[in-house]
């Protein structure tokens, strides 16, 4: 499956939609169409999996027999290159352009004896497995606080504040994607008891520390957003992702939702394995133009299809000089079609012609 590029959270935040398993399946899809058509448009895979792709000889009607053209498959890193049935050493090939990757060739190093050479037939004879896409950009998100085994199917993290439904994560060199947060006690409690009130907004805990900004707590049966932390006081919203409003008495229990993960194992071609202690979490991160483009693309479906693909931007003009009934303004889409023309300026994939 293609990892998404954007999360759930990150569409659900940007028109302040509310958490409810209904709406979070046709975000989730939304995301998706989006995902694709954010690819497609830019005629390019961005998020890196791991795969062997597999290429005809290149004859001379094609390019030269030592230029292997990628075609529409760009590469990140090299594991092993095989031609013929030839196992090619590093020092016998080139990947182009030379500075930095992407790839979208590779060239036989002219000054060894290497080759690309055809098996039984010339077709399928090159085989080249290693990362694909477009870019392996990586930050650090959390750790691991228990061991994982390869059979686990959620991990607990110390950090959830930079990790949303949709991200692939890499753990050392397995990978995997985000399906759901579940909240996990903290093992802190209220010291104070808090009221039933909006603007009853600050927790009072032992350690503040354990804590951080834009996670999600949930005490009793509230949900509250962390806005500011100052000492051993949190400053929250009240009553967050719609959940009901309620006083918590002195020594609640205050669990963290996203501390525990739900996750695919093993994604875009990896192998789930063993993890030990400590391990750091790393996220992808998609080019910043296509992360923002996918989100708008996102919450434009989501809004266009609750209001039945006829959402309006207010009152258009007058039907007469006599006044009247006024028509409506259809939401045209134009500030949704400068964010895709700025994706595909930044990192949109242009043609390339042959010479026959």
């Amino acid at each position: 499956m293609r990892a998404w590029y954007c999360t759930r959270e990150d569409v659900m935040s940007a028109p302040d939609f509310k958490e409810s398993a209904r709406n979070s399946r046709q975000i989730d899809r939304a995301i998706a169409s989006a995902t694709a058509a954010v690819a497609d448009m830019c005629h390019r895979e961005f998020s890196p999996g791991l795969a062997t792709r597999y290429f005809s000889w290149p004859n001379l009607t094609y390019a030269r027999p030592w230029r292997l053209w990628l075609d529409e498959f760009e590469l990140l890193q090299v594991t092993s290159i095989t031609t013929g049935g030839v196992l090619l050493d590093q020092s016998e090939y080139f990947l182009e352009p030379v500075n930095d990757p992407p790839f979208d060739r590779v060239e036989i190093n002219l000054g060894s004896q290497a080759s690309f050479t055809a098996s039984t037939t010339f077709q399928r004879s090159i085989a080249i497995t290693g990362l694909w896409g477009y870019s392996d950009n990586q930050e650090s998100v959390a750790s691991l606080v228990s061991p994982v085994t390869s059979t686990s199917t959620s991990i607990d993290v110390d950090n959830s504040e930079n990790i949303g439904v949709g991200d692939t994560l890499v753990v050392n060199q397995e990978r995997m994607t985000v399906t759901g947060k579940a909240a996990r006690n903290s093992g802190q409690t209220l010291l104070i008891s808090v009221a039933s009130n909006i603007a009853a907004n600050t927790l009072s805990v032992a350690d503040g520390e354990e804590f951080h900004q834009d996670e999600i707590l949930l005490v009793d049966g509230e949900r509250m957003l962390v806005l500011d932390i100052a000492g051993n006081t949190l400053v929250v919203k009240r009553s967050w992702d719609g959940s009901p409003l309620a006083a918590h008495a002195n020594g609640a229990a205050i669990y963290v939702v996203g501390w525990t993960l739900n996750v695919t194992r093993g994604a875009q071609g990896t192998t789930a394995q063993s993890h030990d202690l400590p391990t750091v979490i790393q996220r992808w991160c998609p080019p910043d133009q296509v992360h923002t483009c996918t989100i708008a693309i996102a919450v434009d479906t989501v809004l266009q299809e609750i209001s039945g693909y006829s959402r309006t931007i207010g009152p258009g003009p007058a039907k007469s000089s006599g006044g009247g009934n006024k028509n409506t303004n259809l939401a045209t889409g134009g500030a949704l079609q400068a964010v895709k023309d700025s994706c595909y300026n930044a990192v949109g994939r242009k043609g390339r012609k042959y010479a026959v």
